[in-house]
């Protein structure tokens, strides 16, 4: 089992103007546990500042879904669509899935491979090659079959 610092609620606490009574819980009181603030804070700061986040453009987040890859057969093979499930869809089907509130316009395209209460997971085409899983909740969502074009 892995424990976990509780030292959380005593920082917020800190941080928090006139939160804590000063003549029963100061440093001169709990030296120990202001200690233990001071370095979980400095070590906090140190954190933020050697990970800061980094924006990427969109050839290049492509880019890096190309380079990473997945093992896409073998994790196919454990996803299940739900042979109960009322839409009628099965694995490998050719669907669409967007969202039933707001955005529907943009629709995602691709291979199903899960579908079930809580998930639904396709495998699309990116633009240029290469293939990626789109996850969306099933809540929220609608899948729908890719009817063919008629001319």
């Amino acid at each position: 089992m892995t424990r976990k610092p509780a030292i959380w609620p005593f920082h917020w606490l800190t941080t928090l103007p006139n939160a804590l009574p000063s003549n029963l819980i100061s440093p001169s009181h709990f030296p120990l546990l202001f200690a233990y603030i001071s370095r979980f804070d400095i070590a906090i700061k140190s954190a933020r500042q050697s990970n800061l986040p980094r924006s990427l453009k969109g050839p290049e987040v492509l880019s890096l879904f190309k380079t990473i890859g997945f093992n896409s057969n073998e994790a196919a093979k454990n996803m299940l669509v739900d042979a109960d499930d009322p839409s009628g869809l099965k694995k490998g089907d050719e669907v669409e899935v967007s969202p039933s509130d707001f955005g529907f316009s943009r629709k995602d395209r691709g291979k199903l491979l899960r579908l079930d209460g809580s998930e639904i997971v396709i495998e699309g085409r990116m633009d240029g090659g290469g293939e990626v899983r789109i996850h969306a909740p099933r809540h929220g969502f609608r899948v729908r079959m890719v009817k063919e074009a008629r001319l």
